[in-house]
């Protein structure tokens, strides 16, 4: 056999260096894009846990007394933390979305028992909602607070 010694790059090799190159740049694109989405998902999903703790920290400072009572059925809410967009530290509206619920603990269908005293103890739940790329997706907190 006779083989030719050449010196310097072929064709073949700037072609193979080339797809290489492409295919290496491609994949960091990938995955710089992907860890980038799932940076900004859990930062959305952060700041609305922010908020649901932020409001659960307001419920527990508050005096159950300041709670709707059992009668109230349609008014079931705190007035201190109405149902509406969260505002942030500078008062400025957010795009993650309050609801609390107060329900006695004796109209939870598993403590439902004969014997309960109504207004002893209430469940407060918090829900934050929020899009995350066209999905709805909600926080839920909740919190019992007894009567003293």
């Amino acid at each position: 056999m006779n083989f030719k010694s050449e010196k310097g790059i072929t064709g073949i090799d700037i072609t193979l260096s080339i797809i290489l190159i492409t295919i290496f740049i491609g994949i960091l694109v990938t995955l710089s894009f992907n860890i980038e989405t799932k940076v900004k998902e859990t930062g959305r999903n952060a700041e609305a846990l922010y908020y649901a703790i932020n409001s659960i920290e307001q419920v527990k400072g508050l005096n159950f007394n300041d709670l709707p009572k059992t009668t109230d059925q349609v008014n079931n809410k705190i007035p201190s933390l109405e149902d509406g967009y969260v505002k942030n530290n500078i008062g400025k509206e957010t795009p993650y979305y309050r609801t609390t619920e107060v329900i006695d603990y004796t109209q939870i269908p598993e403590n439902q028992q004969k014997n309960a005293q109504p207004d002893v103890a209430k469940k407060i739940t918090v829900t934050i909602s929020y899009k995350d790329k066209e999905k709805d997706k909600n926080i839920n907190l909740s919190v019992v607070k007894v009567k003293e």
